[in-house]
């Protein structure tokens, strides 16, 4: 009788799944909204309208702040915020004066590029300077990052971009709300450009590689292209750069008329790759970040592939049978007299 009762408990124990309890705070709220934020600034202020060189102030993933206290030039503070009746309000701390700036969604956030922008900030410590006089009521301007300041048409602008496109919008930094799909470019917004330069013929670039790993001496395929981008709140055209200078490893290389090298390294390693040009009669061109990468191993190094999968069977002397599966695999039979 004991045994008959030790092995329906053990058949309990291993036929009925384990349910865990997950308890939320009261108002927690659903997993943040991660976006990449880039912030590329003049490598020389005096020489940049001619060499076109640029610096990378800061980039790295944010959590983007549902709510934020933005403090402009003037010293006055704002709280940016979705209300209960899901607006957008802008409301100044010192005399709680609201601006609405269009329809919001409490679910979601006041989610702007700029809450971006700040929490960047908060992280990298680059400053930045916002105007609230510049057209009163319907957004902030930003005047500097890092210390560089804009200079008439010259001076800050941003990007959104999601896994495909992206856009140059038409508002302010504070109005653009990430992960809205009333926003002018689709759903993911995955990255935030900030950028130095002119209201036109600024174009962005991106790289790709036909490889993400190689052997040493084994070609991969670099591949450079611009967006072409008119006017404001328009997607752009992905083109294939011609004359790109691409960087791997400290090593310059220069793309074809496909705007494509073929590189091959002999130093195992992990490789970031950059991509940049020089202005021309189009215009100016902003770098790519560095998170493409290519992996380089020995060559004739054996890749290993592990896929094991272990089972086991537990056959009591009384019946019924207990089996379990797990993977990966190695067998083995135990059976108790």
């Amino acid at each position: 009788m004991r045994k008959s009762l030790i092995f329906i408990t053990l058949v309990i124990a291993i036929c009925v799944p384990i349910t865990y309890l997950v308890i939320s705070a009261p108002g927690e709220a659903d997993d943040p909204l991660q976006v990449y934020v880039r912030i590329e600034g003049p490598a020389n202020v005096s020489t940049w309208q001619t060499d076109g060189e640029y610096q990378t102030i800061w980039a790295g993933y944010v959590d983007v702040p549902t709510d934020v206290n933005i403090t402009p030039t003037s010293g006055e503070t704002y709280y940016l915020y979705i209300n209960s009746s899901d607006r957008h309000i802008a409301r100044r701390v010192s005399d709680g004066q609201e601006w609405d700036r269009g329809v919001g969604n409490s679910s979601i956030g006041a989610t702007s590029a700029l809450a971006a922008l700040h929490e960047a900030d908060e992280t990298g410590n680059f400053s930045y300077l916002v105007s609230d006089n510049w057209i009163a009521g319907q957004g902030f301007f930003l005047s500097s990052i890092g210390g560089c300041n804009g200079s008439g048409t010259v001076g800050w602008s941003y990007m959104v971009w999601n896994s495909s496109d992206l856009v140059k919008p038409n508002m302010a930094t504070d109005v653009f709300l990430l992960g809205y799909d009333t926003m002018p470019i689709d759903l993911p917004h995955e990255q935030v450009l900030y950028y130095w330069g002119g209201p036109v013929k600024m174009y962005p670039l991106r790289l790709s590689t036909d490889r993400e790993s190689v052997a040493t001496g084994e070609e991969f395929i670099v591949t450079v292209e611009y967006c072409y981008i008119y006017g404001y709140a328009t997607t752009g055209t992905w083109t294939l750069l011609e004359g790109a200078t691409v960087n791997v490893g400290g090593d310059n290389y220069s793309t074809n008329s496909s705007g494509q090298v073929n590189i091959s390294l002999s130093t195992p390693g992990v490789y970031p790759i950059t991509a940049k040009h020089a202005p021309d009669t189009l215009g100016w061109y902003i770098p790519t970040d560095n998170r493409t990468q290519v992996t380089v191993s020995s060559a004739g190094s054996p890749t290993p592939s592990i896929s094991p999968t272990v089972s086991a069977t537990v056959t009591p002397s009384v019946s019924p049978t207990v089996s379990a599966t797990v993977s990966p695999t190695v067998s083995a039979t135990v059976s108790p007299t």
